[in-house]
């Protein structure tokens, strides 16, 4: 079986955490990334499917950091 990914930026809050929880529930495993880790706990809690990662994904450490992650 073949598991889809999906990276989801600004995942903590509005429109990305809509976006990260409606693949989660279609079944994508999703990277959800905020530069807050506490709305990303309760995101995973929310749903599985949710690997929480917390970075500045506008700076080159945070894309770094991301690329290294997975």
């Amino acid at each position: 079986m073949h598991t889809n990914y999906a990276v989801v930026t600004g995942a903590g809050k509005g429109i990305g955490k809509a976006i990260a929880l409606t693949l989660a529930n279609s079944g994508y495993t999703v990277i959800a990334c905020s530069r807050t880790q506490s709305d990303l706990e309760q995101l995973q809690q929310d749903n599985a499917n949710i690997i929480p990662f917390a970075a500045d994904l506008a700076t080159t450490q945070g894309v770094e950091a991301l690329g290294a992650f997975y």
